[in-house]
């Protein structure tokens, strides 16, 4: 994919402390590159390299057998496969981003890279670059069509970045959720399409927080950090993460795995819609082996929806504001709003007078009971699939 310079506003504009830029970005030929900062080991969540292909494997359980077998050695085939990912992502894909506005012509790059290999030696990038002509030759430019992609996020900082390492705070305009869908909304009516920028991103509060968990919409699309000129990929090097830091949350960017320099930063938006049509238009270029052909999951399928649609509908839905307008509120309420970690921050502070009022407060509790009925309900119907499309662990997940 060919990528354009990214584009980072200047910290002057961010408007508050949520959004204050940090000064971590040193420019080289208008890319931006990482001032980076370690942070120790990677992520729990993170995959580590492997040491017998240098990809990434996930963190191995605990085995529960009392004489473990060691892995078999990969075959020919995926040693060969492995290797040949490899060049793609460590060769391939930087002299694609160094061709700029004419990264679209593969066959100027593999000319560019056999010129290198003649000029060094490298006999691997040699023999790969002709197996791609040939290939090319054989079925088509088509079959090897580069399609630019618009802003990226290129590493140039020399001999890369190695895992775990701080890359940016993803800042922005902050929003409640209310704001930002009302903002959405609008913008739908303007310019008629399904599909958003995807310059936002979603802060969740951990719920065991001693304010409760909530949700905070960041809008990077003017006032922000390059973080959010990160692109999508299927398999990503990067993750973002809700962190602590100096008394607030933020969400930080962080390699994964380690990035060759010349190496595109990505991570994975996991943005979900309900929309078929935003589906269809979401079309992924990641270029990964494991590319699922769209940057976003679909959850609109009927088979989620069966509980909801036997149980929650519009005449549901005007019940749980009727209840909610006559029923006091409960202990059992309190205690279930406690339970889904909804706290002063949800919710708001009696001490401080801005608690929301009791029948908001009873109808969030009521909510929260039919998400509890809809979670065992769901599972079941997920079970009773036919041909066992659904495992007990994947309908669990589902629900």
């Amino acid at each position: 994919q060919e990528n354009t310079p990214a584009d980072c506003e200047n910290g002057n504009d961010v408007p508050n402390e949520a959004t204050r830029m940090t000064e971590d970005a040193e420019v080289d030929r208008g890319m931006e590159e990482v001032n980076v900062e370690p942070l120790g080991a990677p992520p729990p969540t993170a995959a580590v390299p492997s040491a017998a292909s240098g990809f990434l494997a996930p963190d191995a359980a605990p085995s529960t057998s009392p004489t473990p077998q060691p892995a078999p050695a990969p075959s020919h085939n995926a040693a060969a496969e492995a290797a040949a990912l490899s060049w793609m992502r460590c060769v391939l894909q930087p002299a694609i981003n160094r061709q700029g506005k004419t990264g679209w012509d593969l066959a100027a790059v593999l000319r560019s890279l056999q010129t290198e290999a003649d000029a060094t030696g490298d006999s691997t990038t040699a023999a790969a670059v002709a197996a791609v002509l040939e290939r090319f030759k054989e079925v088509g430019s088509n079959y090897f069509r580069v399609h630019p992609k618009g802003v990226g996020l290129v590493c140039t900082r020399p001999g890369g970045l190695a895992a775990g390492t701080f890359v940016q705070e993803y800042l922005g305009e902050v929003h409640p959720p209310w704001r930002w869908f009302e903002i959405q909304d609008a913008v739908k009516k303007v310019t008629g399409s399904e599909l958003p920028d995807f310059y936002n991103i979603m802060l969740e509060r951990p719920g065991d927080d001693a304010a409760g968990y909530d949700v905070l919409f960041i809008d990077g699309a003017s006032k922000a950090t390059f973080a959010s000129r990160v692109s999508h990929s299927c398999a990503p090097n990067c993750a973002a993460s809700v962190v602590a830091c100096t008394g607030r949350l933020t969400i930080a960017l962080h390699t994964v795995r380690e990035v060759k320099e010349g190496e595109e930063l990505t991570f994975d938006y996991c943005s979900v819609t309900e929309s078929e049509r935003e589906l269809r238009e979401a079309i992924c270029l990641c270029g990964s082996v494991h590319c699922r052909g769209s940057y976003l999951y679909y959850a609109g399928s009927r088979t989620f929806q069966t509980v909801m649609a036997a149980r929650h509908h519009f005449l549901h839905r005007q019940v749980f504001v009727l209840r909610a307008a006559l029923e006091p509120l409960a202990e059992a309420d309190e205690a279930r709003l406690k339970k889904h970690g909804l706290g002063t921050s949800a919710l708001g502070d009696r001490a401080a007078g801005t608690r929301l009022p009791s029948w908001l407060v009873k109808w969030t509790a009521l909510v929260c009971e039919y998400v509890e009925q809809e979670e065992v309900l769901l599972r079941a119907d997920l079970l009773a699939l036919p041909q066992g499309r659904y495992t007990p662990e994947a309908a669990a997940s589902g629900a």
